[in-house]
This record gives C-alpha cells, structure tokens and sequence, in this order.
C-alpha cells in the first residue's frame, strides 16, 4: 500500500484510508504483493539453472511458467479453481474494479486475508532483520570507538611513561657524567698534593664524590632535574629507549669489517699464547693419543 501513496503519507482518518476505500486498495495491494512473489520466484528460477549452469528458459518455457505463476504462490490457497479460474485472481481483479468485498465468495475473501498476512509477515521479518542489522552496526560502532578510545588511553600512557624513564635517564647519565669528571680531578689533583692514599681515592663512592668539597657540593646541586631537559634531547633519549626495547639490549656496538678481523686476530694470538704455555705442542698432542 505504500507503493501506491504519495511520499507524505496520509493520515488513518482521512478520505483516502477509509471502509470504502479500503476494497480497492486491498485488491492493487494484493496485485502488487502476488507479481512480487512471482518476480521473485522466477528470479530464484533463473538462479538456480545458472548456478547448475542449465541453459536458459526458451520463450515457450517461460509463457509456461507464467501462467503456472499463481499457483505456486501460497499454493494451499490459490490451487482451487472455480469455473476455469484461479480464486485469488478473480477476487484481486473483482476488488480492483471497485466491487464490493462482501461479493467475494469465502474462498476468495481467504485468499485476500492470505496474501495481505503473508506479506505484512514478510515485511514485518524484513524490518527485524533491518532493525537488527542497524543494532548491530550501532553496537560495532560503538565497541570500535571504545576500542580506539583505549587504544589512544594505552599509546598515550605509554609514550608518556617512556618519556618519564627518558628524563630520568636524562638526569642519571648527567649525574654518571658529573661523577666520572670529579673522581678524575680528584685523582689529578691528589697526585700532585699527595693528600690521599690510592686506596682512599679508589674507595671513594658517589655520595663521597658528591659531598668531597663545596665546590663539588654546589656543582650536583646544580645538575638539572628530570623536567629540566629539553624536548629534542627527551626525543633523541626516547629513540634510542625504543632501539633497545627492540634488541632487547642495552648497549649496540657497530663494528666495521677491520675492526672484526682485529679482534679475531687478537682472539686467535691469546688462544696460541696460551697454548705456547703448555711446552712442546707435538708432545702435549702424543701425551693425549
């Protein structure tokens, strides 16, 4: 019946849905309703042969199948003939005329209330299914923008967490630096004055580093804290925590192709060395025979 209305849809109470009126569009409803489900059986016809990869209907196959159309609608109903005729066809062309319903015989008053059930059935499984498909892509919205939003939450905390331990990092390494450079003027410093035992200077820890005189005292004080360094430096200190995470170690060398044959030589050169240590190799061989 929607088919049949113009898009502004009228309400129940007006002229045009009426008791009166209600006849004719029962019967171009129920028109409508029976070439859908014909249209939609010859197309599942036409499906099947070619999934079976059958030739095609001929022209006489297809008048034949059209004119058996009907009866293979809701056949309970409709394979019943009066006089030649098809109770459902008589009845839809009785009602599209504008006759009374009341004219209809049972037969074909039942096989009206079947095609308008049938369909308001079908169309009431179709919207459930739409409703239900339109909820579902609600629901997989919804948990796709959760499940970006804790992506966000997780990548956030993390870079921040990472770049906490790089300022940390930061400020650990300047502190390192700042202990090696002082015990190294200690030392230099102690050589010339004698002050202190070798022993003493060796023992020395970082706290004693850091607490050995004022000016070492105002120098750590003055170390720059975790926020204090700068956002290219927390980067670059970022970068190499990454390079790390990734090799799963915390120091990467890269050596040339000299610089790895040096060291085999100097493996292979311990290794004679050691064995030169033994005495006399041919006897040592002998001795183990």
């Amino acid at each position: 019946v929607d088919l049949l209305l113009p898009p502004g849809k009228p309400q129940p109470s007006s002229d045009i849905i009426s008791p009166f009126t209600w006849p004719c569009l029962a019967g171009a409803a129920s028109c409508r309703i029976l070439h859908r489900y014909k249209r939609k059986r010859n197309e599942v016809d036409d499906s099947l042969r070619e999934l079976r990869e059958l030739p095609p209907l001929s022209v006489a196959e297809r008048r034949r199948r059209e004119a058996e159309a009907t009866k293979r609608v809701m056949s309970e109903c409709f394979l019943t003939e009066r006089f030649g005729e098809v109770p459902v066809e008589a009845a839809v062309q009785h009602l599209c005329s504008g006759n009374n319903y009341a004219d209809l015989s049972p037969v074909q008053k039942l096989c009206i209330l079947r095609v308008l059930v049938e369909a308001a059935y079908d169309s009431q499984r179709v919207f459930s299914c739409v409703e239900d498909n339109i909820k579902s892509r609600i629901t997989a919205s919804k948990a796709l923008d959760n499940e970006e939003r804790r992506a966000k939450k997780e990548e956030k905390e993390e870079k921040a967490e990472v770049e906490a331990r790089a300022r940390e990092r930061l400020a650990e390494e300047a502190k390192e630096a700042l202990i090696q450079k002082k015990r190294r003027e200690i030392a230099r410093t102690n050589k010339k004055t004698h002050e202190f035992t070798a022993e003493f200077i060796e023992g020395l820890t970082d706290e004693d580093i850091a607490e050995f005189d004022e000016e070492s005292k105002a120098e750590f004080e003055a170390l720059p804290g975790p926020s204090s360094f700068s956002r290219s430096n927390v980067n670059a200190m970022v970068a190499k925590i990454h390079e790390e995470d990734a090799f799963d170690t915390d120091t990467l060398v890269v050596l040339t192709l000299e610089e790895i044959e040096a060291r085999e030589d100097d493996l292979l050169s311990g290794m004679n060395e050691e064995l030169a240590a033994y005495g006399d190799i041919d006897a040592i061989y002998q001795r183990a025979d």
